[in-house]
């Protein structure tokens, strides 16, 4: 009993977030005149599914991980389970070039962020387009580094157009 009412309690607690949240960033749209609400994007980092399901079920669509393994068996479940085929699934974390084929095959990825290098890039354009049924482009951010410190992990400001020029051309990533 303790423990139903203790994942319950979790349920609500959730519920109250995402309501707060959404009205929080519906307020902030109207004070700032804007048309349109940002994107929000859930980070379900760590979490179990059912808390997943809950925002879901409090009108979350977007969600993100950093993990890629994590985001697989997340969106492979709710595929499973049905009734969640309108999850956006935002990848958020470093992604490791070994890691591109299981996550080029989660259901619903919707955006990688970020891409770092080039040769990323195209391995991850070359397995999106690899994949069953890729009709629709897969949404990527690439990091450049503007401020040109050698310690940073990502593109060269000199080189940032190319990638962007070749992906686009070839329609499975943008």
């Amino acid at each position: 009993m303790v423990a139903r009412l203790a994942l319950r309690e979790s349920y609500e607690c959730i519920s109250t977030a995402v309501r707060s949240v959404v009205a929080a960033v519906e307020e902030s749209t109207r004070a700032a005149g804007r048309v349109a609400p940002p994107r929000l994007v859930a980070v379900s980092k760590a979490q179990p599914l059912c808390r997943v399901q809950t925002a879901y079920q409090e009108g979350l669509r977007h969600f993100g991980e950093n993990y890629v393994q994590e985001l697989h068996s997340k969106a492979t479940e709710l595929q499973r389970l049905g009734g969640y085929g309108d999850i956006r699934w935002h990848f958020i974390g470093h992604l490791q070039g070994n890691k591109t084929k299981l996550l080029t095959a989660v259901p619903g990825l919707w955006q990688v962020e970020t891409v770092h290098n080039e040769k990323m890039a195209q391995t991850l354009n070359r397995m999106w387009g690899k994949r069953e049924g890729a009709g629709q482009p897969l949404r990527v951010l690439m990091q450049v580094n503007t401020s040109e410190e050698d310690s940073t992990d990502s593109m060269e400001k000199s080189c940032k157009r190319e990638p962007l020029t070749s992906m686009a051309a070839s329609r499975r990533s943008v």
